[in-house]
């Protein structure tokens, strides 16, 4: 079986825990999603290439999800 079903929970479960009480902001969630789905399509379509500017957008974007993470851990503590 594809290991997608079982990302795609765990990303839901992200929003269903975080987002949806309002720990975290939907856009992250956004970003969540658009990360995975970029992922899947590198793994598993043969001709997919993304090209510098995509990696370089979704680096961007992984390095604001981790900050607001990091912020939102530290404001659990």
């Amino acid at each position: 079986m594809p290991p997608w079903p079982f990302s795609s929970l765990k990303i839901s479960e992200f929003g269903l825990h975080f987002v949806k009480n309002g720990t975290i902001e939907d856009v992250y969630a956004k970003i969540l999603v658009k990360a995975e789905t970029k992922r899947i399509m590198a793994d598993y379509d043969v001709d997919y290439r993304p090209s510098l500017k995509e990696a370089e957008s979704i680096i961007e974007d992984a390095q604001k999800f981790l900050e607001r993470i990091k912020e939102a851990i530290s404001q659990l503590k």
